[in-house]
């Protein structure tokens, strides 16, 4: 399988690295440290690029939470995410977002500085 220009967005260590992957779930899964993932780009500054963030689907669940947010998304998002571009036709290939560029836009949260912004109880 072909390798593609990824950026890997990392709130455990807070950076933002780009690195050659297989665009594939078994590696996604590596990465990512997950056994589900999802697709994410809606309401950031990533809509209508064709670009998409593979991240933990049950990141949520997952006790000891880091968090990122990207300049538009509604909410923070958990845990590492792959960014890649899509094709149009099913395929990912190499993403044309450069890591200076989406760096001003990413702010990385700890749990609780999530639950201060939102106003989420403590349980």
């Amino acid at each position: 399988m072909k390798k593609v220009r990824a950026i890997i967005i990392n709130p455990n260590d807070r950076t933002i690295t780009e690195r050659l992957i297989e665009p594939s779930l078994k590696e996604f899964y590596t990465i990512i440290g997950c056994e589900t993932v999802e697709a994410n780009y809606s309401g950031t500054i990533l809509a209508n690029t064709r670009h998409f963030l593979y991240i933990d689907e049950e990141g949520s669940f997952k006790k000891d939470k880091k968090y990122f947010h990207i300049l538009g998304a509604h909410s923070p998002l958990t845990g590492i995410a792959v960014l890649l571009k899509y094709n149009g036709e099913g395929e990912e290939i190499d993403c044309t977002i450069s890591v200076e560029t989406l760096t001003p836009f990413v702010k990385f949260y700890t749990e609780q500085e999530v639950k201060f912004i939102y106003n989420i109880p403590n349980n």
